[in-house]
């Protein structure tokens, strides 16, 4: 008598889709793997929500931002291209953001490497209402607290101190080897460089501030800031001669009137609603 084998065929078809899905965790919805590292943790699909798993520190990769809130990394790096740093984005990453909310805090030391607190392979933003203070220190080689590797680094909102130090050469921000630009669009910056090495520039790269109306520039040769001295720009951007420069918002300021209507805070006679920038 020929047998049906037909129910056997349909035994072995559900046998293979049943492995099919038992392998797909594995195959399909394997993490992704992002070329950034945040104090020596490597960001993925599934920790990019909570990196350090403190609330502090997350990645949106569809927008490319790192969030920073309330972060303190004084621990941790991750060395590639010869250099270390706390915050770490090769190339793949493309232009990151850095969004800063609330207090943030960067410290770097490394001893006979280069040292970085943000090291970016492409173009660095800043952006946020929060603060963000970084600091890296090389003992034995150069010291580099925003190092943006073949790009621009741009400062759009938020308040930043930037503090490079190094025995051989150290910088506040370094962009593209002294060839980038940094962008000031908006916010607070002081940034330094040099207060123990011999070679410190708070700028290494051309600073542009001409988007940002009325802005407040002072600038010294000394790393601590003082004596200050009238920035020019042919200093910074052709001689590179400042250790220390400070750039602040406008103080608009709302004039006061007596009952004649003449301005007691300010200069003369002046309509009641008028209000100014010094």
């Amino acid at each position: 008598m020929k047998q049906n084998k037909t129910p056997h065929r349909l035994v072995a078809m559900l046998l293979s889709l049943i492995l099919v899905i038992g392998m797909m965790p594995t195959t399909a919805f394997a993490a992704t793997d992002y070329e950034l590292w945040v104090a020596g943790t490597q960001v993925t699909s599934e920790n990019a929500d909570n990196i350090l798993g403190n609330g502090m520190v997350s990645y949106d990769a569809e927008l490319n931002i790192l969030m920073l809130n309330g972060a303190n990394l004084t621990s941790g790096t991750h060395s590639g291209n010869n250099i270390t740093a706390a915050i770490f984005a090769d190339d793949s990453i493309g232009t990151l953001t850095v969004h800063v909310t609330g207090e943030n805090n960067i410290d770097v030391t490394q001893f006979g490497t280069i040292a970085a607190g943000i090291y970016v392979y492409n173009d660095i933003i800043f952006e946020g209402d929060g603060s963000l203070s970084v600091s890296a220190l090389s003992l034995g080689s150069e010291g580099n607290a925003v190092y943006s590797h073949t790009g621009n680094v741009t400062i759009n909102s938020g308040t930043y101190s930037f503090t490079g130090d190094g025995t051989t050469s150290s910088y506040g921000i370094f962009a593209n080897s002294n060839s980038g630009t940094v962008y000031v669009n908006g916010g607070t910056l002081t940034v330094s460089a040099g207060a123990t090495g011999q070679n410190g520039t708070a700028i290494g790269g051309t600073l542009d501030f001409s988007a940002y109306a009325d802005c407040k520039i002072i600038a010294s040769v000394n790393a601590s800031g003082t004596p200050e001295t009238t920035y020019i720009p042919d200093n910074q951007n052709t001689y590179r001669l400042y250790k220390y420069i400070n750039i602040v918002p406008p103080v608009v300021v709302t004039p006061e009137y007596d009952e004649d209507g003449f301005q007691i805070n300010g200069d003369g006679y002046q309509p009641a609603d008028f209000a100014y920038v010094r």
